[in-house]
């Protein structure tokens, strides 16, 4: 959102240019308006035109310059804001990249199958790369110690030949 919100601002600002420019025009042709009449104030022969009129003109001239030098200017400071505001948007478009990689990294994976047994991280904390986690014990296979007599013995192992038949008539 943060690089969507600084593409806008960019947009917002190129269109702020083309507007100021546009002024910039119609400012430029005022100045030459203004001192075309003071041309002409200035050519008539003396007496006709006061020096107050002749003033008045000059007045209009310097104030439409300095219009026109007020636009240009912030023309030039339109484009400074742009140049930052670029470097703004890439700055968030490496910020996205970075949280994507972030986010990729949270995710955890066990490579076995088992029970979690001890718990060493608590929930919401940071852990650093290569601490552990929890202690998960393999399931797949278990060792089990046992005093049987050998009657005892022949019943357990008739349980999983039983099973064995069963899981193949089932499979048929």
């Amino acid at each position: 959102r943060l690089q969507e919100q600084e593409y806008q601002s960019l947009q917002e600002v190129d269109q702020e240019m083309v507007n100021t420019k546009r002024l910039i025009d119609v400012a430029a042709r005022d100045v030459d308006l203004r001192q075309q009449e003071l041309d002409r104030q200035n050519a008539l022969p003396s007496g006709f035109a006061s020096r107050a009129e002749v003033d008045q003109a000059e007045r209009g001239v310097l104030e439409a310059r300095q219009q026109l030098v007020t636009l240009q200017n912030q023309v030039e400071l339109l484009q400074k804001r742009r140049v930052r505001l670029e470097a703004a948007e890439r700055l968030a478009a490496t910020q996205l990249r970075a949280a994507e990689v972030n986010l990729e990294r949270t995710e955890i994976k066990s490579p076995i199958d088992g029970v979690i047994v001890k718990e060493d991280a608590e929930l919401n904390s940071f852990v650093s790369r290569g601490n552990a986690l929890v202690t998960i014990e393999d399931t797949s296979k278990v060792e089990v110690a046992s005093s049987l007599r050998m009657d005892q013995l022949y019943w357990v192992l008739d349980q999983v030949a039983a099973d064995s038949e069963a899981k193949s008539l089932a499979d048929d």
